[in-house]
Formats: structure tokens, sequence, C-alpha cells
């Protein structure tokens, strides 16, 4: 079941990528721009970092730690979205690199980067718990994991109707996500994966500045570090 879960998602998402990516495009620059000031806020721009950016899609994390001059790799499973990420870092003139790769499977060495970033990515695993144990386990020591997320309290409904018209998504897609443990993980569950993987310092905050068009659920980013 989990390799046909996988294998759906990243089918339709191939299928999806210029969809969605225009759908972010369509956002405006006011939320690029509150990204890049929550990024600033976080990380210093000194010493320039090494970056992973798991489950990249059309880039914006990659690109925006790119911009602030930290050496950054884009991960992501569709080849699709690793070609539009591509093009957005030849657009921005921001050098990136991006490479296909699974989220719970990383082919990386341990202890390779400083910091691993995943926005939106963590609900999308039918294990998350591997998926953040393999973003430890590359961590450098005192390295940080930041997860962005949807801070789900109690679960949404689901609305069939609003599928009907999809053209994009399949109703075997989103039939998928019933299978997906973390769909609507609340932050402190989130908070349990990294204490699991041995992360401390793990902190939970709302980001009341930056707006979710997409739903009523506000986005929260959970941090924590290596020892």
């Amino acid at each position: 079941m989990e390799t046909n879960v996988k294998g759906i998602l990243a089918k339709r998402w191939e299928v999806g990528a210029e969809h969605y990516a225009k759908g972010l495009r369509n956002q405006g620059i006011d939320q690029y721009d509150k990204w890049l000031e929550l990024i600033q806020n976080l990380v210093p721009n000194e010493p320039k970092l090494n970056v992973l950016d798991v489950g990249t899609g059309p880039g914006i994390m990659a690109l925006l730690f790119g911009k602030l001059g930290h050496h950054t790799t884009g991960l992501d499973l569709s080849e699709s979205m690793l070609a539009i990420a591509k093009e957005n870092g030849e657009k921005a003139g921001i050098d990136c690199e991006f490479i296909q790769g699974d989220a719970e499977d990383l082919p990386f060495e341990d202890e390779s980067f400083d910091l691993v970033v995943n926005r939106l990515n963590l609900w999308t695993l039918p294990n998350p718990g591997r998926g953040v144990y393999q973003w430890a386990r590359v961590l450098r020591p005192q390295g940080k994991l930041y997860i962005i997320a949807n801070d789900y309290e109690t679960p949404i409904p689901e609305d069939p109707t609003a599928r009907e018209n999809d053209e994009i998504f399949t109703k075997e897609y989103y039939e998928s996500f019933t299978n997906l443990p973390f769909r609507h993980a609340t932050a402190a569950q989130i908070k349990a994966l990294l204490e699991a993987a041995g992360l401390v310092n793990i902190d939970i905050t709302p980001l009341h500045n930056i707006e979710n068009k997409k739903r009523d659920v506000p986005f929260c980013i959970i941090t924590g570090e290596k020892q």
C-alpha cells in the first residue's frame, strides 16, 4: 500500500506541477516577501550554511535561502517540479542545486547539512517518522530542522463536490490521501516526531503573518536541533 500511495502521488504531481506552480505565483509578491522575512529572522546571514530543502516543489524555499547567499540543495520526487524549480532559479539568477530523490530515503551521507527545511511536504509522506529520522540523520551536530506545516487542531471534513471538476488531480489521487497518517497532523504530533528522532530544543511557533490562502488552517513552524 505504501508504494502504491507514493506512486499515485508522484504520478499526479508530474501532471499537476505547472498547475501547482501557477497557483503559487498567483499569490503575489506579498507572500514571497513574508517567507523571505521569516527566513531572515530564523537564520543569520553569516556564516553561510549548507541547506537542504526537502520536497522543494518549484523551489520556493531553496531559492529564498539561495537568495540570502546560502548553499542550497532542493530535493523532490517529481522531475516536472524540479524542471520548474531549475527554471525559476535561472530566471532569478540564483544558483541552487536541484536533484531527484525520496524524502524518506535521502541520497546523502550522514551529517551533510547545517540546516534541513521542509515546507508543506511532511503530510504527503506514507511514513513521516521515517522522513524526519532521515532529515535528522543528514544534519551536522547543532544543525537545525525547520518544518513548516498546517496546524490542524481538528480535522477538516472533506467536501467531495469540491473535487468533481478537478481536471488535474484525479479521484484516485484524493482517495490516496486517506492512507497518509499526517495529512491532518497537529503541531504537537509533528513535535513528537522530532523528539523521537533525537532532536532537542524543539519549538512551535505560529506564523500569523503568513496567510494560508487555500484553507482556514494556520501555518506554523516546528524547529529542532541535533545534539
